[in-house]
């Protein structure tokens, strides 16, 4: 619960646009560290960047990217900027007890129609099969299959009964795409891009807590 809520408070974080200031966090040292990427890394990556490491060393690599870093709330780090062609994107990242970062969520724009929140996601479907081929699992289906209307879209949408989600299971983790529509993400296409050491070392950690 604490960490839904320190979520949801970054949904309202992100939206307030990036300073100046913000953007001179990035010190050289960051850049050249963050440059070069070693391509035997056994995770996951994001923009070229492993899925791992503490939320700061993280930080300051997506900094080097070209994201704008917003502020970090318990465990949970949130930045913005262009993303896969789309400007004005939210990037979450995810840690456990802010040792290494295990997922990182990327929220597209909000968009007012089913048309735009569709097309947003079909094309994402369309890179992401081009980057890794056929997906392991894609649900697109109204709990009513009669629902035909754009408005009427949006409202099953709102009320859960509208499932939109394409899976690809990789060697070094997940990443799953999604239109979302609930207490966190309201009328966007999310991705969410989850690292399988670190999610699974996440899990032991819990289950050691027992």
């Amino acid at each position: 619960m604490k960490k839904l809520i320190a979520l949801y408070a970054l949904m309202f974080i992100v939206l307030a646009s990036c300073t100046q200031s913000t953007s001179e966090q990035t010190t050289s040292k960051e850049a050249s560290t963050a440059k070069t990427v070693k391509s035997s890394s056994k995770h996951l990556t994001f923009r070229g960047v492993p899925i791992d490491g503490t939320l700061s060393e993280f930080i300051a690599k997506m900094v080097s990217k070209g994201f704008c870093y917003n502020e970090t709330i318990d465990e949970v780090a949130s930045l913005n900027g262009d993303f896969a062609g789309y400007e004005d994107c939210k990037i979450v990242v995810n840690t456990f007890r802010n040792e290494n970062v295990y997922e990182i969520l990327v929220l597209f724009p909000i968009q007012i129609t089913w048309s735009d929140i569709e097309n947003n996601y079909s094309s994402l479907k369309s890179m992401l099969t081009s980057k890794y081929g056929k997906p392991t699992k894609c649900v697109e289906k109204f709990a009513n299959a009669n629902v035909k209307k754009d408005n009427d879209k949006l409202s099953a949408l709102a009320k859960g009964d509208c499932e939109y989600n394409t899976v690809f299971e990789l060697n070094k983790g997940t990443i799953t795409l999604s239109i979302e529509n609930n207490l966190l993400f309201f009328n966007r296409v999310c991705l969410c891009y989850t690292d399988k050491i670190n999610s699974q070392a996440l899990g032991q950690a819990a289950i050691d807590d027992l």
